[in-house]
Formats: C-alpha cells, structure tokens, sequence
C-alpha cells in the first residue's frame, strides 16, 4: 500500500494572453492542488520567467493556505515586461517551492507556458 502523503502541483495556469508588447504588465492566473491521499501544510508557490523559480529566485510568490488532500487555491498575479528582451520565454511555476511539505513526489512540482515579448512600435 502507497504512504498516505500530500503531493502538491500546478495543476492549472492561465495567461492573460501569449503575446504582449515590451514593457507591458502580463497578467496570469494559476492553481496549486494538492494531489495527494493527506492533506498539505501550509506553503509557498513561486514563479520566474526563464528559470525555475527557486528560495533564492522568483519573481513573485504567494502563500498557499493548508490543503485538504484534492483541495486547490487559486491565485491571480501579473509580471512587467520592461526588462525582458523581445522574443520568446518562459514563465515558470513552482508549488511548495520553499519545500515545506513533504511530498509523495517533489519531481512533479513545476509547470511552465510559453510567451512573446514583441518590441514597442
């Protein structure tokens, strides 16, 4: 028999578009559920544009109340653009990123879309 255990993921991301103009706010909303068979701690999720996100990088987190196990919460954040080179990237998501919880799988905890940066007209 599987260990009872919590197992938190990225189970939804969605962009406020695929397609925004150097120095635009790119809005995104995502869920963290917990996938497991117990329920999780509280935690952190992060996210990062072209790199994982990580304790030491992000770009913006939120604080993930405790999760009864097939529980979700949703968030909603937004990121600039200004720095960002024109082209494509990658805005990654992280669940429990400052690993608070421990999981059934911490190999599952990322998610990712794919987004261009066009040069201001």
């Amino acid at each position: 028999m599987a260990p009872v255990a919590a197992d938190l993921v990225i189970s939804s991301i969605t962009p406020g578009t695929t397609t925004v103009t150097q120095g635009d706010t790119l809005g995104f909303s995502y869920s963290v559920k917990d996938t497991g068979t117990a329920g999780a701690g509280a935690s952190y999720s992060a996210f990062m544009i072209d790199q994982t996100p990580d304790p030491g990088h992000w770009a913006g987190w939120n604080y993930v109340d405790p999760l009864a196990a097939g529980a979700v919460q949703s968030f909603v954040s937004a990121i600039s653009t200004s720095g960002l080179s024109v082209g494509q990237h990658k805005l990654w998501f992280g669940a429990d990123t400052w690993s608070s919880v421990a999981e059934s799988n911490e190999a599952n905890n990322l998610n990712s879309f794919t987004f261009n940066v066009l040069a201001k007209s």
